[in-house]
């Protein structure tokens, strides 16, 4: 008999390697709510990945509190990205698509990266693996599909944004220097409130954002930067509204590449009065922009500009013949000089226009005129005035605009029920087309008339908040014995010459007032 050798048995090895998985999450604010997603998120994939016996963790990379639409900004996904590089992941899964990325460009970026580097990508929730891709069409959809998403919750967000300028309840992150925020209040700061009415104090002296920022750098007075005021520093502070207790929203704004520029007028600014409490007066804060306006016509020393400012009327009486501006002259009676104001066509060309010079004295003494009868008729036409309007902004715009809101309703409503008629076949194609566009061009119209409500109810506003300035200062001041070049840029937007005999006042809150020459 042959001898028998026991040969001990050995340890099995599995020659198949783990996959090396990876996941990555984001949610894009800092919200309670939404950091419960993020653990959401990580605790998912953590499971996830452990209960695959093919997967080995690589790691949950994440990032909480970034716009999706800012890569570079998210240092979870570029450190993912780093070990996909270095050989450390043998494949990402994500969520959905719209958590990789918000554009296409983004989107089809890194995942070519990731496949580059030998590693592939799942999106869980669209069931996709780039490894069973035969090429990247469906991905770019997908990919169009989040960027689609994407403006659709950044028109939601400026939505929300916008109805809360306009319900007052929106929050400003970052109060200017003299406030702080304090349950979502802004409230002042007494001992910056105090170098606030310091630099105003000496703006009304007359005094230059460089000579201002020169006396508080002398002082010892920390810029809120905490660090030297310049003019531009002090100039800020000289022009920001919010010192008075209003607020504008939407003075900047981000175009579709999330640009941030300044609005001058392609969206609406939206004002609202008396938002917190004031550190300046309405008054001392306009006699100050009048001050600024005041030293920038000085330093206009070239261009075709040079003038333009210079004097309280240039630029702002027209002619009520032709509809020129007027143009100020020095006219000459023997020895006797004086300022006149003439229409430019008459100048060039008497026969196309007949309307004669008016003197400057003229012109002021009308103001002086005008401006005591506003202040000894404030209580008799102002006032009730001013409740007229709002009561009849109540009354009307509001109640049309609800209107319009319900039938924009009905009109999305029969046009979803149309959609879904077409879809069982129980319309032909040629019916659905037509009622479509009937329903679509209803809706236009509502819309147009809603957007002219809107705007005509926002320059509403800015005549009750003229208004109200207007009877504020009326109330403060005496009867003028002289002209007052401050009175007027405060009370003035225009003036319309009718004749040498008759001028027309446009207001700033949008009154219209004649008076004689």
């Amino acid at each position: 008999m042959g001898k028998v050798i026991s040969i001990p048995k050995k340890k099995l090895f599995n020659s198949i390697r783990l996959i090396r998985v990876a996941a990555y999450c984001r949610v894009s604010t800092r919200a309670d709510a939404q950091l419960e997603s993020l653990e959401s998120q990580r605790s998912h994939f953590e499971k996830v990945i452990r209960d695959n016996p093919a997967w080995e963790s690589a790691g949950v990379y994440y990032d909480e509190g970034i716009s999706g639409t800012k890569i570079a900004k998210r240092s979870g996904l570029q450190s993912m990205m780093k070990s996909v590089r270095q050989g450390n992941i043998d494949m990402v899964i994500v969520k959905t698509i719209s958590r990789l990325a918000r554009n296409t460009e983004d989107c089809l970026s890194i995942v070519r990266q990731i496949i580059e580097c030998g590693a592939n990508i799942f999106f869980e929730g669209e069931n996709l693996n780039t490894a069973n891709m035969e090429s990247e069409l469906f991905l770019s959809i997908l990919g169009s599909i989040a960027e689609s998403e994407s403006e659709s919750i950044s028109r939601n967000v400026k939505w929300g944004i916008q109805k809360r300028f306009r319900d007052g309840t929106f929050k400003i992150a970052t109060p200017p220097y003299g406030y702080v925020n304090i349950d979502d209040e802004m409230k002042i700061v007494p001992e910056e409130a105090e170098i606030v009415k310091r630099i105003f104090a000496s703006a009304l002296k007359g005094n230059g954002g460089h000579t201002i920022a020169k006396e508080l750098n002398s002082a010892g007075i920390k810029s809120p930067r905490k660090s030297s005021w310049t003019s531009k520093s002090v100039l800020g502070i000289l022009t920001n509204e919010k010192y008075t207790g209003d607020i504008i929203f939407q003075k900047t704004f981000r175009d579709e590449y999330y640009k941030m520029h300044i609005n001058h007028g392609e969206l609406d600014k939206i004002m609202i009065s008396g938002h917190h409490e004031s550190i300046i007066s309405h008054e001392e804060y306009e006699r100050v922009q009048k001050q600024i306006k005041l030293h920038g016509s000085e330093k206009m020393n070239s261009g075709g500009n040079k003038y333009l400012n210079r004097y309280s009327f240039s630029g702002i009486i027209i002619c009520g013949e032709c509809g020129s501006h007027l143009k100020r002259c020095i006219h000459s009676t023997g020895r006797r000089k004086y300022a006149a104001w003439c229409c430019k066509k008459h100048l060039s060309d008497v026969s196309s226009c007949s309307m004669k010079y008016i003197t400057d004295d003229a012109v002021r003494n009308a103001f002086c005129v005008l401006f005591n009868k506003l202040i000894y008729g404030k209580d008799k036409i102002l006032k009730p005035l001013l409740e007229e309007i709002i009561q009849s902004g109540e009354a009307g715009g509001n109640g049309r605009l609800s209107e319009i809101e319900n039938e924009l309703r009905k009109l999305r409503s029969q046009m979803e029920t149309m959609r879904e008629l077409l879809s069982q076949h129980y319309l032909s194609d040629d019916v659905y087309h037509k009622a479509d566009d009937e329903l679509k061009v209803k809706c236009e119209k509502l819309m147009d008339e809603k957007y002219d409500i809107q705007r005509t109810y926002d320059r509403q506003n800015c005549n009750i908040k003229s208004l109200k300035e207007l009877i504020r200062l009326l109330e403060n001041t005496a009867p003028l014995q002289s002209y007052s070049d401050e009175y007027f840029l405060m009370t003035v937007q225009g003036m319309k010459l009718l004749s040498r005999e008759k001028i027309k006042f446009i207001l700033k809150c949008g009154l219209e007032l004649e008076e004689s020459l």
